[in-house]
């Protein structure tokens, strides 16, 4: 939809600007494992906007660029699909291993108010703390692991591809 990088402080303003409503039925997770994958929620958004005619897939064009409404239906319907799927899991984490003390919520997508929040409120109905770190240390685990290699590599320090784990 052409935000900036990092998209996620913009999709989070724009959804606010709806009061994070659910405009669009994005796929909630439907299999009862813990496993989830961004990707696919990205895809199913992607897909979802060649439907209404504001992306075109051969030319990788957003379509509606000054479409703000369309973007914030989109940024608010997609948190509130998020939210949705993580209460998800912790439930079906919670039922699978009663023992479980506490909540964490980490990674970059840790920084979200609305998602720490409503996380926040599940954990709290489950009698549970709930802990995250503070946004300063909820930076994107690639450009950790670039800045990491780009150390090591001014070090000369380099592993062949044999490298394990």
């Amino acid at each position: 939809m052409n935000l900036p990088y990092p998209g996620g402080p913009v999709i989070e303003a724009l959804a606010r600007e709806v009061n994070f409503e659910d405009f669009y039925p994005y796929p909630r997770s439907k299999h009862k494992t813990l496993d989830f994958s961004f990707s696919g929620l990205k895809t199913a958004v992607l897909y979802d906007l060649v439907r209404r005619d504001a992306y075109d897939l051969k030319t990788k064009t957003f379509l509606r660029p000054d479409d703000e409404h369309l973007k914030k239906e989109v940024a608010s319907s997609l948190l509130v699909c998020m939210a949705d799927i993580f209460e998800q899991k912790i439930v079906l984490a919670l039922q699978s291993y009663p023992e479980i003390k506490a909540v964490t919520f980490v990674g970059g997508v840790a920084c979200n108010k609305y998602i720490v929040q409503r996380l926040q409120k599940c954990a709290m109905a489950h009698n549970l703390p709930f802990f995250h770190p503070s946004r300063a240390y909820c930076t994107d685990n690639a450009a950790m692991i670039a800045f990491v290699g780009n150390y090591k590599a001014e070090q000369g320090l380099f592993d062949d591809l044999m490298l394990d784990i």
